[in-house]
């Protein structure tokens, strides 16, 4: 299909400023972006569209190919009128909704077309809400949680295998820190499948709570990959035996294991989750601000170091990885398979 070049010159001009802003307000952005615009230059082929929108995580055991993304509008008019309407649908939507109440920030992960995966746009949501709580005076306590039945399901592998992974891993990096060096005591409520860089929030946060129910998998090495970035935050909660089976095997450890481990807090019947969840909370606000602030501080003063330290080797090592062609095949294969 052919589009005047002012509109192909629109949708540069689209495509620029997204890339800038991703993460960051991007319903209004690209609502004030498509103003005006008619077409915007259809994505024509599956792997376009999959990388934009970002629907696959790094879960290796649990492919879901659910997800139809296909577009097959009978006329040029109706294709760039259908891409618009993709653009608005996928692009426009929320990924992490944060809300406040009685002193405590609820952070929710809501990212169903890729199960939670780790993208830019979920990543630059969460990173932005992070600090906003962090900043909010009514605000005591941070929780993380997650809207669906899974919790986080790893890298967001369509952005692996297209744009790479050079502002990703970065992004883990920043998350993990936004949660460690947060003035705010961070608790994770644990509900389903974590997998890769899920688990990264879940060891970042200083307390995390678990349903039984709930899954764990370091699945990196299956890929090609090593969990290079969120090695900063799980090796500190697991001890040298634990850590060596967990990330060299791949294989999934239920919650109670990980509360043996170390990797979690607490782990309860899934019926008690939200009840014991309240218990945490009422006990951390009970605790003064400041108070609150600077035992953080002495909790996570050696990590946050070793984070400042090594934040940026690690990312650098881990999108290495991810472009390498022995993860690249892993990856596509990876993709192939869960399209089927």
């Amino acid at each position: 299909m052919l589009l005047p070049d002012a509109v192909l010159q629109r949708g540069r001009e689209v495509s620029h400023r997204l890339r800038l802003l991703l993460g960051r307000g991007l319903g209004r952005l690209l609502r004030e972006a498509l103003h005006g615009s008619d077409h915007l230059r259809a994505a024509d082929n599956p792997a376009e569209r999959d990388r934009l929108l970002g629907v696959s995580g790094v879960d290796v055991e649990h492919a879901d190919s659910s997800l139809d993304l296909s577009v097959q509008p009978d006329s040029s008019e109706a294709r760039g009128s259908s891409t618009v309407r993709w653009v608005l649908d996928g692009l426009m939507t929320e990924l992490v909704q944060l809300a406040v109440s009685d002193g405590v920030a609820t952070i929710t992960l809501d990212s169903p077309h890729n199960k939670n995966a780790l993208s830019q746009q979920l990543t630059g949501e969460l990173l932005a809400h992070l600090e906003t709580a962090g900043a909010d005076d009514a605000v005591r306590v941070i929780v993380v949680r997650s809207a669906l039945e899974v919790f986080c399901s790893g890298a967001d592998l369509s952005e692996a295998t297209t744009v790479g992974m050079g502002v990703g891993a970065q992004r883990m990096v920043d998350v993990q820190r936004a949660i460690v060096a947060n003035p705010k005591p961070v608790v994770a409520r644990v509900a389903g499948p974590v997998r890769a860089g899920g688990i990264g929030i879940v060891a970042a946060a200083d307390i995390s709570v678990a349903g039984e129910s709930a899954t764990f998998a370091l699945t990196e090495v299956r890929l090609g990959l090593a969990a290079a970035t969120i090695s900063l935050t799980v090796l500190p909660r697991l001890t040298d035996r634990a850590a060596a089976y967990t990330f060299l095997t791949g294989n999934s450890f239920d919650a109670m294991e990980a509360s043996r481990l170390g990797l979690l807090t607490l782990t309860v019947p899934d019926a008690d989750l939200d009840e014991a969840l309240s218990t945490v909370l009422t006990s951390l606000l009970k605790g003064a601000p400041q108070g609150l602030r600077e035992t953080k501080k002495l909790l996570n003063r050696t990590l946050l170091a070793d984070i400042d330290t090594r934040g940026k080797d690690l990312a650098a090592l881990s999108a290495s990885l991810f472009g390498s062609p022995a993860a690249q095949e892993a990856m596509l294969a990876f993709l192939t398979r869960k399209k089927k």
